[in-house]
């Protein structure tokens, strides 16, 4: 039996490191901001730039918040959340953007990795997390991360072939396709999952216009407007449902986006039809618009993006995607 002087008594670190907006600063040239936990007696958290401490707070892009000397790892990892919401109501306050990883892609060493990295250091490391992240106080980590990015060469000769075919067309853009196509490039900028798939959703809302119902529907959709405007109720919620129900006089955004889709004829997106496709994504975009819970998991929407892009490019380039085919 150990003898108690022996025995470690474990203590357990947070670390959330998050990346402010561009053309924002916190404007000051603290090297360091300290916290007083409220929930933990004593307990002190500390804001440092990331990952040269020695550059102020005011002049990183990048951030971490440490707290340290939590009894369990369940109780920094509550700590952790807990510090992440009091982060996110202040910037909102204070209109200041900041990615703090919830949604970022994973890149990590492996346990062999950071065994490896850690004996060429003399120091043991960990992955260098975006975002919330626990760990034993001792021995005192160092934070470690694998940088890439990735370029996708297009084919030069179908590009220009496209170009030259557009240029024989006379193709012009409609004012409609030329705002989506500004909404489309926006999110090739976006490094959030969510961001780029839903601004690619505005791009093709941008292109539908809902066609009117049949006359018998428009029909019944005046008669209850009539019946709104006699009804004796006040001025502000008749003027409100007379609005609502004046939208019901043309097809629903999802009707007059799947008949958009049925124009890519026999394209498969992600092995889906067109309409097939719009459907899944719209139904997507409300899951997240509305917070639907669970969320949507980040692969899942990236990868719908990932193929949205090639259903949006299509829908804009109208006539040239028949005209010039892939090479």
């Amino acid at each position: 039996m150990s003898h108690p002087s022996t025995v470690r008594l474990m203590s357990y670190c947070f670390r959330i490191r998050f990346r402010l907006g561009d053309h924002v600063s916190l404007g000051t040239d603290d090297a360091e901001w300290t916290f007083t936990d409220p929930g933990v007696a004593g307990q002190v958290v500390l804001l440092r730039s990331t990952p040269d401490p020695a550059v102020s707070i005011g002049a990183a892009r990048q951030l971490s918040l440490f707290g340290s000397g939590y009894e369990s790892e369940p109780a920094a990892l509550e700590a952790a959340e807990r510090w992440r919401d009091f982060f996110h109501a202040a910037f909102a306050r204070f209109a200041i953007g900041a990615d703090f990883g919830v949604r970022a892609p994973g890149s990590a060493f492996t346990a062999y990795g950071l065994a490896t990295v850690g004996a060429h250091l003399g120091q043991r490391a960990l992955n260098d997390v975006h975002g919330i992240m626990t760990f034993e106080r001792d021995p005192p980590p160092t934070f470690v991360a694998q940088h890439f990015e990735m370029t996708v060469n297009k084919n030069p000769r179908s590009l220009r072939r496209g170009i030259e075919h557009a240029a024989l067309m006379g193709l012009r853009l409609t004012q409609q396709q030329r705002t989506a196509f500004d909404l489309y490039s926006a999110c090739f900028f976006l490094p959030v999952a969510d961001a780029r798939f839903l601004m690619l959703m505005m791009a093709v809302e941008t292109l539908i216009e809902p066609a009117p119902r049949s006359v018998a529907a428009r029909e019944l959709v005046d008669t209850l407007m009539r019946t709104t405007r006699s009804s004796g109720l006040s001025e502000a919620e008749v003027r409100s449902m007379v609005g609502v129900l004046a939208w019901l006089r043309y097809e629903s955004i999802s009707q007059a986006g799947r008949r958009l889709a049925s124009t890519l004829g026999e394209h498969l997106y992600a092995g889906e039809r067109p309409v097939e496709f719009f459907t899944h994504c719209y139904e997507l975009r409300s899951r997240l618009v509305h917070g639907e819970l669970p969320r949507p998991s980040r692969d899942y929407v990236d990868s719908r993006a990932a193929t949205l892009e090639h259903f949006v490019g299509h829908l804009i380039s109208g006539p040239l995607l028949q005209a010039v085919g892939d090479e």
